[in-house]
């Protein structure tokens, strides 16, 4: 059984810078949108146990609380000097917020 051996056409200078171009372009556009539109973010500790654990992996959306704000219960990443922290949202602006024998108490 023969085989044909393919032979291919030398790439132009054009092609190349094209092809060069391209690869820069959506390397910009995975860069921008890990930092503008979608990140992950490692948990670290137990103090959202038992949504969250140890070592999980989230995606964040940074786009969505931009146009919609933030609700209550939604979890959200406080950036502070040293690192990253996640909470939920249990108080709104405006609302009063109380702890006490175990119950959480908005605006009493």
């Amino acid at each position: 059984m023969k085989t044909k051996k393919i032979e291919e056409e030398p790439t132009t200078k054009k092609e190349k810078v094209i092809d060069i171009v391209t690869m820069v372009i959506i390397i910009l556009l995975i860069i921008l949108v890990k930092k503008y539109v979608f990140t992950n973010v490692m948990v670290h500790g137990p103090s959202m146990l038992n949504t969250l654990h140890d070592k999980d992996v989230m995606i964040l959306d940074m786009i969505t609380p931009r146009f919609n704000g933030y609700k209550r219960f939604d979890i959200v990443v406080i950036k502070t000097e040293d690192t990253k922290i996640i909470k939920r949202v249990i108080g709104l602006p405006g609302e009063e917020v109380e702890y006490k024998n175990n119950k959480l108490y908005i605006n009493g």
